[in-house]
């Protein structure tokens, strides 16, 4: 099973839904098996001012922040914001 991962933290709520939303998925596909539910590994970015930043500054930071989910491992990746997707 692969890991994944999820860059979030700019809107805490949006982390929270999408790992709801992973978890409820893997419940209803694997039903008792719980072995098949995947490693979430979440890096919460608590910089909600980030999308106020001019130029380039956001989207480099959220690149190393996506990054350090890479050491981690990370094989796919979400983001758990919609403002953040503006950026790559």
């Amino acid at each position: 099973m692969k890991v994944l991962g999820i860059l979030g933290g700019m809107g805490p709520e949006a982390s929270v839904d999408l790992y709801n939303e992973l978890v409820q998925r893997f419940y209803k596909s694997s039903g008792t098996n719980l072995t098949s539910y995947p490693h979430i590994i979440i890096n919460n970015v608590p910089v909600p001012n980030l999308f106020q930043q001019k130029g380039e500054a956001p989207g480099h930071y959220l690149g190393k922040q996506a990054h350090l989910l890479e050491k981690c491992g990370v094989q796919i990746m979400g983001i758990a914001c919609n403002s953040a997707h503006f950026l790559f």
